[in-house]
């Protein structure tokens, strides 16, 4: 990748000027095998993004863009690129799982089909998480006050019951 700051620069005084010409700065740019394969998954989401976004395929019920069959599509600058890498296995992985696990492909991309939806699942606020966190709160202590009422009204019940054996006589008088 070049700099702004290469373009101006004299590369006469490390080159000679016959090579100048001829020679290109070219950056060395190493990726793995799984980033690689990372960028063709998100090229396939991005191609099918962009034709729904075109389309102006909005669902309003899953609160993203679909494509022909109703699927949801992702943004794919949402994805997290780092998860999606680690979702792809390595080479000794992949053909090790080939060998030894059934429908091995399929989770494999069941996997990395989590990965890439996962950014569709609405990330909550605090706000969100505080209002929750109230709302639990309080029913749980409606579900205290309905369990004192009703322990008290069994206890008070017991109450009259052991209230009234005692009015009774123990002992009956002789007449």
């Amino acid at each position: 990748m070049l700099n702004q700051d290469d373009e101006g620069f004299d590369w006469g005084k490390y080159i000679k000027e016959e090579k100048v010409g001829k020679k290109a700065l070219v950056a060395e740019f190493k990726q793995s095998r799984e980033e690689r394969h990372a960028r063709m998954y998100l090229s396939d989401v991005y191609d099918v993004y962009k034709e729904a976004k075109w389309a102006n395929r909005w669902s309003v019920d899953k609160q993203c863009f679909v494509d022909l069959k109703g699927n949801p599509t992702v943004d794919p600058d949402k994805v997290d690129f780092e998860e999606l890498v680690a979702a792809i296995p390595t080479v000794c992985v992949w053909c090790k799982g080939l060998k030894e696990i059934p429908n091995y492909r399929q989770k494999v991309d069941e996997g990395i089909k989590k990965v890439i939806y996962s950014s569709l699942e609405k990330k909550k606020t605090v706000e969100e998480i505080v209002d929750e966190s109230q709302k639990m709160v309080e029913e749980v202590k409606k579900l205290i006050r309905k369990r004192r009422k009703k322990l008290l009204r069994n206890n008070g019940w017991l109450r009259k019951i052991r209230f009234k054996r005692r009015k009774k006589p123990r002992c009956q008088k002789l007449r």
